[in-house]
C-alpha cells in the first residue's frame, strides 16, 4: 500500500505561505543507455508500465511514469527500456512511497561542444539543443511547482548519470574533466547543495567504443577528493558483467542486473538509509 500524503500548507501572521514538508526528486541524464534500448519483450513481468508509483511533472502536475514516452526519453521509442525502469519502482515499492523524478535523455550526447544534430550537455554550449539548459529548465519547473503549487519545500535527493560513452576521444581527457565537473557544480548549484551525491554508471571496457581512459577517469573522480582532482560523493556503479545486444547498448538482462546494483546504493545515498 502506498503512503498517500495529503499537501499540507499554512498561512504565517502576514500571509504569506509556509511551506511544510519535504518533496524528494531524484534527477536522472545520459545518453541512449538509460534513455532505454532494451527491447520490452525483456522486462521483468513484476515491472508495470506506465507504473504509478513513479511520478514526473509535466503539463501542471505529477504523472505515472511512462518509460517509453517523452518526456523521460527524447522521442518515442516504444517497446524499448532502461536500468532505471526496473529499480525505479522496485525501490518505491521497497520503501512503500512514490518516487519522484526528472530526466533528460538523448543518445549519442557529450560534454564536448559540438555541432552534431543530437547536441550536447556543455554548460556553455549556444547549440539549439542544450540538454543542460532544458535539464534545468525541466528541474525549475518541477521545483516552481512544488513550493508554489504543492506548498513542500522542493529537496534534490541525488543525480543519476549515465554518460560518457561518447567522451571517447582520449586527447579530450583535459576537457571532458573540466566540462564534466562545470555541469556536477551548476546542478549542484541549483540544488543548494554542493554535496548532492552523484550515481554514474561505470562503463565496460567491452562496449563498442569504449576506452579504458575513459573508466579510469571514471575511476579517479570516484576514487580521489576534490581537493586531489577528483569528485566529492561521487560513487559507480559496478558494470561488470553487463553485455551489449548490438555491442553498444544493454540488453535487457543487463539492464535488470544493473538495477540490483543501484537499488543500494540509492537508498544509501539518496535516502540515507544504511545497507
Amino acid at each position: 500500500m502506498i503512503n498517500k500524503r495529503k499537501n499540507i500548507y499554512a498561512p504565517s501572521s502576514n500571509g504569506d505561505i509556509v511551506l511544510t514538508g519535504v518533496r524528494k526528486v531524484i534527477a536522472i541524464m545520459g545518453q541512449s543507455n538509460i534513455d532505454g534500448r532494451a527491447d520490452i519483450v525483456g522486462l521483468p513481468s513484476d515491472i508495470e508500465n506506465p507504473t504509478p508509483l513513479v511520478k514526473y511533472y509535466q503539463n501542471s502536475s505529477w504523472n505515472d511514469w511512462d518509460c517509453t514516452k517523452p518526456p523521460a526519453r527524447w522521442a518515442s521509442l516504444d517497446n524499448s527500456f532502461a536500468h532505471d525502469t526496473i529499480w525505479l519502482q522496485r525501490l518505491a515499492e521497497d520503501l512503500n512511497e512514490n518516487i519522484y523524478i526528472v530526466k533528460k535523455s538523448r543518445g549519442g550526447t557529450t560534454f564536448k561542444q559540438t555541432t552534431n544534430v543530437k547536441g550536447d550537455w556543455n554548460i556553455s554550449s549556444t547549440e539549439p539543443e542544450n540538454h543542460y539548459l532544458e535539464f534545468i529548465r525541466r528541474l525549475t519547473n518541477t521545483k516552481n511547482y512544488v513550493e508554489q503549487v504543492e506548498f513542500k519545500n522542493f529537496e534534490l535527493s541525488g543525480l543519476v548519470v549515465d554518460i560518457f560513452e561518447s567522451d571517447n576521444d582520449i586527447s579530450d581527457v583535459p576537457t571532458l574533466t573540466t566540462d564534466f565537473k562545470n555541469f556536477i557544480t551548476k546542478i549542484r548549484e541549483f540544488a543548494n547543495n554542493q554535496n548532492l551525491p552523484i550515481l554514474h554508471r561505470r562503463l565496460n571496457i567491452i562496449q563498442n567504443g569504449v576506452d579504458q581512459w575513459v573508466i579510469d577517469l571514471q575511476d579517479f573522480f570516484a576514487n580521489n577528493t576534490e581537493a586531489q582532482g577528483g569528485i566529492d560523493n561521487y560513487y559507480l556503479v559496478d558494470g561488470e558483467g553487463t553485455t551489449f545486444f548490438d555491442g553498444v547498448h544493454l540488453d535487457a538482462v543487463s539492464n535488470e542486473l544493473l538495477s540490483d546494483r543501484f537499488i543500494p546504493l540509492v537508498k544509501t545515498h539518496f535516502y540515507n538509509i544504511p545497507l
